[in-house]
């Protein structure tokens, strides 16, 4: 899907791996995905479900090479902690990418999981905010430690 906001194109996409389908070809169609949205150099996200266990990426040959894909197309994971939680396990399941398209777009992106006991996935959630027009005031910060009551 492509959605502009504020003069501004992105991609957002949605994806599932069936946990019995073939990692390497999910992983070559990823690739060619990938490489094609970055030859457009818009910023996009992809979030899903691809039941590729991130935390094993160190000894998983398979993880490694799809984690290793995603980064050489410019698509870093932004979610790192486990969105699958049950009494046995805890994996990195659900993810979320973001490739900022171009290099003269500063966002501070903030990501994690909400707790939820409704189902064993966490929903995830990403925020990007726009950091190339935000003014600081500097006067708002103090520069000593004001030891009284007050503070």
């Amino acid at each position: 899907m492509e959605l502009i906001k504020d003069c501004r194109k992105y991609i957002i996409g949605g994806i599932y791996r069936h946990s019995s389908s073939n990692i390497n070809k999910f992983t070559e169609k990823m690739d060619n995905t990938l490489a094609l949205i970055s030859k457009q150099k818009l910023s996009c996200l992809i979030a899903g479900d691809t039941n590729i266990d991130l935390k094993h990426f160190h000894i998983h040959l398979d993880t490694k090479t799809y984690l290793d894909t995603l980064i050489l197309n410019n698509f870093p994971p932004v979610v790192d902690m486990p969105t699958r939680v049950t009494e046995r396990s805890a994996t990195i399941i659900d993810h979320i990418y973001y490739s900022n398209g171009t290099k003269n777009e500063d966002n501070a992106i903030t990501a994690g999981n909400f707790w939820s006991d409704i189902t064993d996935h966490l929903p995830n959630f990403i925020i990007l905010e726009n950091t190339k027009n935000m003014v600081y005031k500097t006067k708002d910060i103090p520069l000593i430690r004001l030891y009284n009551p007050s503070s």
